[in-house]
């Protein structure tokens, strides 16, 4: 079976944003697909709501601590685990019962083989803001808060599941948590600029022909407030104001 043939791009920007760029990772370039899908969901949302969270994040399979690869429908088990996971967050309520569930939540997943990881998926959740601050482990060591849901909700959907949310810089665990505002561009810049990862060619084309390599959730319409992701215009329109 053909892969479908999906449009390269090689630039450094995407509607006048930055994009993520690295000389091993992204010297294949990015899929436009990706990237336009995910600017497109991103904007949905911000048409809803003024302010929005988005966690990036990592699943994978391992054995102990060895990455191992799985007879499974991976793309499956991923797609299910999605399931659960915004099943539960728009039935949230806190610790007295009050309700703080989530509508609205977009959602991406791409699939990626390596070496070293086997099959792995790079995704992403954005939904209305309900926090400024975020920290993925509590004081006793365990996840916390959204992030545990994402853990145990990807645990649950398979026994071998392993979730990552960032990566260690200068010695500090840093997540890709993001809270971001429909007027703070330098907010959406850095965003789509850390969402822009997921749409790299490097990896993506050592996946079987038959294997789908992105999914995202089902579009949630346009809000009553119009909105457009663009680094040049939104900077000159902030400028003239």
């Amino acid at each position: 079976m053909k892969r479908r043939h999906y449009t390269i791009t090689t630039e450094t920007q995407y509607r006048n944003f930055d994009i993520y760029s690295n000389k091993r990772k992204t010297a294949k370039g990015h899929y436009v697909d990706i990237l336009d899908r995910t600017f497109n969901g991103i904007e949905e949302l911000f048409t809803h709501t003024s302010r929005i969270n988005v966690i990036r994040f990592d699943l994978a399979f391992k054995n102990a601590d060895e990455f191992v690869e799985i007879e499974d429908d991976a793309s499956k088990l991923v797609s299910n685990f999605f399931t659960r996971l915004k099943r539960r967050l728009k039935a949230w309520t806190d610790e007295d019962g009050n309700n703080k569930g989530i509508d609205d939540i977009f959602h991406v997943f791409v699939r990626e083989r390596s070496k070293e990881k086997k099959a792995h998926f790079h995704c992403a959740i954005a939904f209305k803001s309900i926090s400024k601050y975020s920290t993925a482990i509590s004081k006793n060591g365990e996840y916390q808060w959204i992030y545990k849901k994402i853990a145990d909700a990807w645990l649950e959907t398979c026994a071998i599941g392993n979730v990552n949310f960032g990566s260690r810089w200068k010695g500090k665990q840093v997540n890709h948590f993001y809270c971001v505002d429909r007027k703070d561009i330098d907010g959406q810049a850095n965003l789509m600029k850390g969402l822009s990862y997921l749409s790299k060619v490097n990896t993506k084309e050592k996946l079987p022909k038959s294997t789908r390599m992105f999914t995202f959730s089902r579009s949630i319409g346009k809000g009553p407030t119009a909105f457009k992701l663009d680094g040049a215009k939104d900077r000159n329109e902030q400028e003239a104001a």
